[in-house]
């Protein structure tokens, strides 16, 4: 466990803050060691949650470690419990997703299946859906840009 006695109340906003930014698990309590003005933060060793990100598709779903792409579980369609699934898939290449998407993040996120390159239970890669990324790109492009730009909003 770490401790901490913020000086003024505006650290401990500041610490907390950062903290929650983090997923970090603390107790904040009144009373510090100082004076019973003061606050004290402990922050549990080890506490951050792994958070995840996830997947859609025809097949169902996958939920992965966003920063390990480690598979974490699978989902099948509802009402489709013999469906072929995602289960082959053992690892998301993360790393590639963060070179074509630089600044953006996985974390606690859904995205499409067809937009992630992937390992499978074989060894086998299959790459991203370059075909299907042009498009979406296409189409986040079109819907951003000011009308009569891209030639779909003209008149």
């Amino acid at each position: 466990m770490v401790r901490f006695e913020p000086e003024s109340e505006e650290e401990l906003v500041r610490i907390t803050a950062l903290l929650d930014q983090l997923n970090l698990k603390y107790t904040a309590v009144e009373g510090g060691y100082k004076n019973i003005d003061t606050w004290v933060i402990a922050i549990e060793a080890d506490s951050r949650a792994p958070l995840e990100a996830s997947a859609i598709g025809t097949h169902g779903s996958i939920t992965f470690s966003h920063t390990t792409g480690l598979i974490t579980s699978y989902d099948k369609p509802d009402g489709e419990p013999d469906a072929e699934g995602y289960d082959n898939i053992v690892r998301v290449d993360v790393v590639e997703w963060h070179n074509t998407y630089p600044g953006e993040t996985l974390e606690g996120d859904t995205t499409d299946i067809l937009d992630l390159g992937f390992w499978t239970d074989k060894g086998d890669y299959c790459h991203p859906d370059y075909e299907w990324r042009k498009t979406y790109e296409e189409g986040r492009v079109g819907e951003l840009a000011p009308e009569g730009k891209n030639g779909d909003n003209e008149s």
